[in-house]
């Protein structure tokens, strides 16, 4: 884990998003990085930044799918990946996931949780949008479902 100490004049920490927002409302001409939900929901404008083909890019639904599209979540991984620096000429170069882990053991418990995870991936696109998220794409999806049921994690009919 890497973690600079940047020895940096008048650098201000900040333990959340809320303070990071907070901080660069009310510092004129900081910088700081928050997720795309905060950026969205509080209306903030976004730097564009450098992408590894040489284009500045925006945060914004399409460039993040693009990001994803280049990413490398496989199987073998877990569907776990870090998105730094991803090709594509529309990829945003910054791309945080949340991820879910579920226990590997079989149970109604964990079909329960899978089945929830489906519904949500039918349903949340919306919602997720509303609060400025960006939802995962459909393709993603798919390899998220055939993974599920490659582990035989699924009791109940995923759709």
């Amino acid at each position: 884990d890497y973690r600079p100490d940047w020895k940096i004049p008048g650098k201000i920490a900040s333990a959340s998003a809320a303070a990071v927002w907070a901080n660069i409302h009310d510092h004129k001409n900081s910088i700081g990085y928050i997720d795309h939900s905060y950026k969205s929901r509080l209306h903030m404008h976004a730097a564009k930044i450098e992408n590894l083909e040489g284009r500045y890019i925006v945060p914004s639904v399409s460039s993040v799918h693009e990001a994803l599209a280049h990413s490398r979540w496989t199987e073998g991984n877990y569907y776990y990946t870090q998105i730094v620096d991803p090709k594509g000429e529309g990829a945003y170069p910054l791309v945080a996931s949340t991820f879910i882990f579920i226990p590997q053991q079989k149970s109604d418990a964990t079909a329960a949780v899978i089945a929830f995870l489906d519904w949500v991936y039918r349903n949340g696109d919306k919602k997720a949008v509303e609060l400025g998220f960006v939802p995962l794409p459909e393709t993603i999806k798919a390899k998220s479902r055939e993974f599920w049921k490659s582990q035989h994690l699924d009791a109940v009919e995923i759709k």
